[in-house]
């Protein structure tokens, strides 16, 4: 299994593909760094800037006559509580250190497992559409460990894509804010809704980790869609339209009970520690669970598909 899965990492890394994707990965976290150290600044009142803010944003609770939704008045109250902390703790706002530019280094974490998922989405049809697939199969080795060792590769390179942006951001931010900012606060808004902290560093390492699960459960979406489709640019069309579609399907169908149980409501475990569950009611444990089905399905399915497929077809 070692040496099929090592080839198979092998194939993915001679290919100019993956390094331009991850090239693109630095870049973007680059101009990232970039853009926030030209805006960077401070200003000298910011304290009243902020008493201001909360001065106005108490007048608009208040105010009888443009009445604001319970979710509205909540997020609202945060902020204040946020604002109240920052004041107390004499913590000025858009102070970036390397730690704090990694932990909103996500965006760049997003657009690395689109580039996973493109790869996920051709490891297997790739071999129908080249027609390499007949000579893979004439190796003295069953399909079960052949589609083992394609799925472990691009869970390996999933999980390689997330690293380089972590890795990128740390190096990137530290070299433009500075190699500090490890023990500083990060203030957030919990799961609760209620406003508490934890150190910078804490929070960007339990974001990166639960950012993985995300990668891993989208790439194996895309790996079981490649199973299923001969065409690769095919495969890798519908993998890419279903990462984008299945978020906005979760928001519009929000109304409906049953919305919790799909799929792309669950994969995001930092709305259990930042801001709260995006669909009311919905727990860890129960998105756990929800991941968990689905991962065995998804698997389950890519392999009945790939062992019983007929390559001379």
């Amino acid at each position: 299994m070692y040496s099929l899965t090592r080839n198979e990492l092998m194939k993915i890394g001679v290919r100019l593909r993956t390094w331009i994707m991850a090239a693109i990965v630095v870049l973007i976290v680059l101009l990232i760094a970039i853009l926030l150290r030209t805006h960077e600044q401070t200003p000298a009142n910011w304290q009243q800037g902020l008493r201001q803010q909360n001065a106005q944003s108490e007048q608009a609770l208040a105010n009888p006559r443009a009445p604001i939704p319970a979710s509205g008045r909540a997020a609202i109250k945060a902020q204040i509580a946020v604002n109240n902390y920052d004041l107390s703790h004499n913590i000025a706002p858009g102070q970036e250190n390397a730690w704090s530019f990694t932990a909103g280094g996500l965006t760049g974490a997003s657009i690395a497992i689109v580039f996973a998922t493109v790869i996920a989405g051709d490891i297997v049809a790739g071999e129908f559409a080249s027609g390499t697939i007949k000579a893979l199969l004439t190796q003295p080795v069953g399909r079960t460990r052949i589609l083992a060792s394609k799925y472990l590769a691009v869970v390996i390179t999933a999980v390689g894509m997330v690293a380089l942006v972590f890795v990128s951001a740390l190096i990137i931010g530290g070299l433009f804010f500075g190699f500090v900012g490890a023990d500083l606060p990060h203030v957030f808004q919990n799961a609760q809704l209620a406003v508490t902290s934890m150190n910078t560093s804490s929070f960007t390492i339990i974001s990166y980790a639960l950012e993985l699960v995300s990668a891993i459960m989208t790439v194996t979406i895309a790996f079981m869609i490649s199973t299923v489709f001969r065409s690769s640019a095919l495969s890798i069309a519908i993998s890419i339209i279903t990462l984008f579609v299945g978020v906005t399907l979760v928001q519009f169908l929000s109304g409906y009970s049953w919305d919790k149980y799909i799929l792309f409501a669950n994969t995001n475990l930092m709305q259990y520690v930042s801001g709260g569950p995006i669909i009311p009611g919905t727990t860890l444990t129960f998105s756990i669970i929800t991941l968990l089905v689905y991962f065995i399905v998804m698997l389950a399915i890519s392999w009945r598909v790939f062992v019983s497929r007929d390559v001379a077809a």
